[in-house]
């Protein structure tokens, strides 16, 4: 075997940064040790690699979680320290004056002598016993999941991903290692299936993961018969909602658990034949500190020169049919001509170069040109939407169908009033009674120009939006709720 060793191989296809290696990194993050240091994130060693006795034993009567109880960890045989009511050790910071006198075990004490030093249990939110955070027994309040706190688990983390692009940089800047699985040619054509598996399996044998977990569909679809014939536990992630051949269904029937993004994800899957019981529901989530309500500073409009009075839609996305972009430029050509122009800021990349997607593209842009002379701004790729976010009007979103749409997550965490069709889990983040956006039908260039015209000239309705958005994703989307979610698969399949 070469290299070390490995819990979780994540399993990747694509080299650059689309909603499903965004939503994988926001978790990672938390879950890796080397993404939780890279983030800032205090990080305990795991117990393979350094088995002292790092957190306090909490009690049965303190959580509910039996695993990270002191009977259960010591039945594990995990080491665990005494809860400080039992026996007050200094290698546990965090503990009151009141509650020992020993100051070698207050937080200053213990960073005086350079004993690893941890948050109380009373000030944390987050049980933490056996070497081992365990990610929230109980709903995440609104005021936690702003605070910064330690939830990186130490669990050995590679991921099987192509060896250039954005997401190995990503996976790189984050402390995670990268082990090269290039899945297409040179000149971009897909490997064939037969090859994929076999550098899988070989790749399997030499690393020996505990876990597979395949981020994507068609990862998952490939990964299937490989992972069972290796005897591992498999996971796959379900983000699209595209129809499988039978063959695919087989395929993806060999893991031992699926995980659909959305409610809508799982039925349309249950519906192809894929048994109910091997798949969950897990909602991706977003951080909500980076994606946060922020002041509108105009950076995006001095950067489009535009007037600081300009009507500035957002759409995010890839460059292709499913995200509906000609209804966006169709719409914008139905609004009212009595208000100040409405420009649209359009980010995102155009990756597939099949004939026909290239044909789209170039349609939008000739209309662009066209028929809204000047008013549509094609940004391509921004690391910084998270900052640009805040600078729009609205954020509008005419996706053909989307399993659970990562921007809407997004632009719902940072405040944004936003636009939406009704469409495969849109409605799980925003249900008709959170007044969290507006939703429209798909396909309707009318329909939507009507509710642009409309809360464009709505301030008070487009703050209502703006503040029952970031309500819902405090509530919902958490990326810790993810985490702590995806462990407890992670735990299972390990266990």
């Amino acid at each position: 075997m070469n290299g070390s060793a490995i819990d979780v191989m994540m399993l990747c296809e694509w080299p650059s940064l689309n909603g499903g290696e965004h939503s994988m990194l926001a978790v990672l993050e938390l879950l890796s040790p080397q993404g939780g240091r890279a983030a800032g994130h205090p990080v305990l060693p795991h117990p393979a690699e350094n088995p002292l006795p790092l957190v306090a034993g909490i009690s049965a009567e303190e959580t509910t979680d039996l695993g990270s109880a002191v009977q259960g960890g010591r039945a594990a045989g995990h080491p665990v320290l005494p809860h400080p009511a039992e026996n007050p050790l200094p290698l546990v910071a965090g503990i009151s004056a009141e509650e020992t006198p020993d100051s070698g075990a207050l937080v200053q004490g213990g960073r005086a002598a350079g004993q690893p030093v941890l948050p109380h249990p009373g000030e944390h939110p987050l049980p933490l016993v056996a070497g081992i955070p365990v990610l929230g027994t109980t709903e995440i309040s609104a005021g936690a999941a702003r605070s910064p706190v330690p939830v990186a688990l130490g669990l050995r983390i590679a991921a099987a991903a192509p060896s250039a692009g954005p997401l190995a940089e990503a996976l790189h800047q984050r402390g995670i290692e990268v082990l090269p699985f290039d899945w297409r040619t040179a000149d971009g054509q897909r490997l064939p299936q037969g090859v994929l598996r076999e550098r899988l399996a070989r790749l399997l044998a030499d690393r020996r993961p505990r876990l597979l977990h395949a981020n994507s569909l068609s990862a998952a679809v490939m990964a299937g018969p490989v992972v069972a014939a290796s005897g591992r536990p498999g996971i796959g992630h379900l983000r699209d909602i595209v129809t499988l051949s039978r063959q695919a269904i087989d395929d993806l029937s060999r893991l031992d658990r699926l995980i659909a993004v959305s409610h809508a994800t799982r039925q349309f899957h249950l519906a192809q034949g894929l048994a109910a019981d091997k798949i969950t529901v897990i909602y991706n989530g977003v951080d909500l500190d980076r994606f946060r309500p922020r002041p509108r500073s105009g950076r995006l409009h001095a950067e489009l020169g535009l007037p600081d009075d300009a009507v500035l839609l957002g759409a995010v996305g890839q460059l292709g049919m499913r995200k509906g972009w000609e209804v966006i430029l169709q719409a914008m050509t139905l609004c009212r001509a009595d208000g100040p122009p409405i420009h649209l800021a359009a980010v995102g990349e155009h990756h597939s170069h099949k004939p026909e997607a290239d044909l789209y593209v170039n349609r939008l842009r000739q209309f662009a040109i066209e028929r809204l002379p000047g008013r549509v701004h094609f940004l391509g790729r921004r690391d910084d939407v998270a900052e640009l976010l805040p600078e729009l009007t609205l954020l509008v979103h005419a996706a053909r169908q989307e399993p659970l749409g990562r921007v809407l997550l997004e632009a719902a965490a940072a405040g944004c009033a936003i636009v939406a069709t009704d469409v495969g889990g849109t409605r799980e983040i925003f249900p008709v009674d959170s007044g969290a956006a507006c939703l429209v039908p798909a396909d309707d260039p009318a329909a939507l120009a009507l509710a642009i015209d409309r809360l464009v000239r709505s301030p008070d309705e487009r703050q209502s939006l703006r503040s029952a958005a970031r309500a819902r994703a405090e509530r919902r989307f958490d990326r810790r709720r993810a985490a702590r979610e995806i462990l407890g698969e992670y735990r299972r399949w390990l266990a």
